[in-house]
């Protein structure tokens, strides 16, 4: 077996073996998507310079809020305790060892963005090593430990932080406006103007059977097929425009 599948199959039965969720036998049921959301997904992981140790990160899940937070955890690679070692309300992930085993380097977006973060192994705080207005990623320890190395996703023309921050900013304050599309919105659903269009012209007549006002709705469906451009006056552009138009401020929002 591949060495990393081996430790990810590892990683996952040590965390479900020190999940608190364990279900006694009697409530064993088959799988449910609760069951499914309430697992951690195991994600990046690394085994410490003297191979005693393998921080990895986990993602959990809460379905009432619909959020998720990652956080970094400890195990020997014997497979006993699991350590919640980095925690926080932020998620905390991409953990990697210095060449020395001291200290951990990881991401983490607690100050907004995420960037590069190193704690000591031994016990002690956190702290923010980067400040990269694009967010940093994929730390990486150089040989003697006095450097790191990231990733960031910055714009080609740019040759310099000041440029892409420049850039950034000028891309936050120019977002586009996105429609917050009320519960129920006809005037923004191109099948309900077709449907409008087709109670108005049926409704309000006199049908001696079901059948005759059947026949008059394929009547108006056969005028519709004859005619793409009625359909598309209907469903097209520029209704939507005008109904956009007429929204509350309210619907509006920064994309």
């Amino acid at each position: 077996m591949d060495p990393t599948v081996k430790i990810m199959v590892s990683l996952t039965a040590i965390l479900m073996m020190a999940s608190p969720q364990t279900m006694p036998a009697e409530d064993l049921h088959a799988i449910s998507f609760d069951d499914l959301i309430s697992l951690g997904r195991i994600g990046s992981f690394e085994v410490s310079p003297d191979g005693r140790w393998i921080a990895f990160e986990v993602t959990w899940f809460e379905k009432k809020d619909n959020s998720s937070n990652s956080d970094i955890y400890l195990v020997p690679v014997q497979g006993r305790d699991v350590w919640r070692f980095i925690r926080s309300d932020a998620s905390d992930y991409s953990p990697c060892w210095s060449p020395d085993g001291a200290h951990l380097a990881f991401v983490s977006d607690r100050n907004g963005k995420p960037q590069i973060w190193v704690i000591p192994t031994d016990g002690g705080e956190a702290r923010c090593v980067s400040d990269i207005p694009t967010g940093a990623s994929h730390p990486l320890w150089s040989p003697d430990g006095g450097t790191i190395a990231f990733s960031s996703r910055v714009y080609p023309e740019c040759h310099d932080m000041s440029c892409n921050e420049e850039k950034l900013e000028a891309y936050e304050e120019g977002k586009v406006k996105r429609i917050q599309q009320p519960a129920y919105s006809p005037q923004l659903n191109p099948a309900e103007r077709v449907f409008q269009y087709l109670r108005a012209e049926i409704e309000g007549h006199v049908y001696g059977t079901i059948a005759a006002k059947q026949e008059a709705v394929a009547a108006e469906l056969n005028k519709l097929a004859a005619a793409p451009g009625r359909i598309i006056s209907l469903a097209g552009w520029d209704w939507i425009r005008q109904s956009v138009s007429g929204l509350p401020e309210s619907n509006m929002a920064f994309q």
